[in-house]
């Protein structure tokens, strides 16, 4: 018989979820739940809400659940030079991430042919790689306030710290973000602390 367990203690169950059945179960189940964030909040807010939601239906207290969100990340001085940092980032969300029914649902019917092509044309063999044609043909396509709004921070230093306290108003604790793909990721992580230092 092995050794009774000496420094055992519960430890938090967090989720990774975006679709709305692994909300749910997030939300039935876990202590915290990791999500894709972007500048649309409402997108952010839905999310959340199907959460709680869902904790609510399985008897839980909703606002005992711990938010994370996991967006791509960039600070400059303009939104469309920080849009540019994560090109390659928004490449993969939009080449490969949209083809399930509840992401096809919220792609405005204007980007539809757009979307389709970044699809037809995407290579995970450079997935998210820097420079990468896909990346630039984010911009091509003008696909990239669509996609911004799905998982992108950006902006100035000005802006990122408010979308960082909206989010905080919404619940979410922490923001992850990604640095393999990002343009100049140590200058992001300088320029990010700086802008959302309390």
């Amino acid at each position: 018989m092995p050794p009774p367990l000496t420094r055992a203690r519960p430890l938090p169950l967090y989720l990774a979820a975006d679709g709305p059945r692994a909300l749910r179960l997030a939300g039935e189940l876990a202590d915290g739940v990791v999500i894709g964030v972007g500048l649309s909040l409402d997108l952010v807010a839905q999310k959340i809400d199907t959460v709680r939601a869902a904790a609510r239906d399985a008897g839980r207290d909703p606002d005992a659940i711990d938010f994370w969100g996991m967006g791509f990340v960039s600070v400059r001085d303009s939104r469309a030079e920080a849009d540019h940092d994560i090109s390659a980032f928004l490449a993969a969300t939009g080449g490969m991430g949209l083809k399930s029914a509840h992401m096809r649902a919220i792609v405005p019917p204007e980007l539809l042919g757009a979307v389709e092509e970044l699809e037809r044309r995407y290579d995970p063999t450079v997935h998210v790689v820097v420079g990468s044609p896909q990346a630039r043909l984010v911009e091509e396509l003008g696909l990239t306030d669509f996609l911004v709004g799905l998982r992108g921070v950006t902006g100035s230093p000005q802006e990122v710290r408010a979308y960082a306290d909206e989010l905080e108003k919404l619940g979410v604790s922490c923001l992850l973000a990604p640095l393999p793909g990002n343009v100049d990721p140590e200058g992001m992580l300088t320029r990010l602390s700086a802008a959302v230092r309390y």
